[in-house]
């Protein structure tokens, strides 16, 4: 988790505690996202699922008592090679 201060909404919120998830297209159909720096995991058959889902495996990860996250970050990352021909 990272610790920012960023504007919202005309305040500035101190200490906003953003928890990153990197999402993939799972093979077959679905999504599957992990949360960087964390052992968090997920999967889901659809981005709604997934919505949902994200939120539950991060709470469940972080203890009671400890700090657990403001917010939660979903980056959808799509690989594809292009070939480049050489000139």
């Amino acid at each position: 988790m990272r610790k920012t201060t960023r504007v919202l909404g005309g305040l500035d919120i101190l200490d906003l505690r953003e928890l990153i998830f990197e999402v993939r297209d799972a093979e077959g159909c679905g999504f599957c996202a992990s949360a960087l720096g964390y052992a968090v995991f997920t999967e889901a058959l659809s981005w709604e699922e997934l919505r949902a889902n994200v939120p539950e495996a991060a709470t469940l990860h972080f203890e009671e008592g400890t700090a657990q996250p403001r917010l939660v970050q979903l980056r959808h990352v799509k690989e594809e090679l292009i070939p480049v021909e050489a000139v």
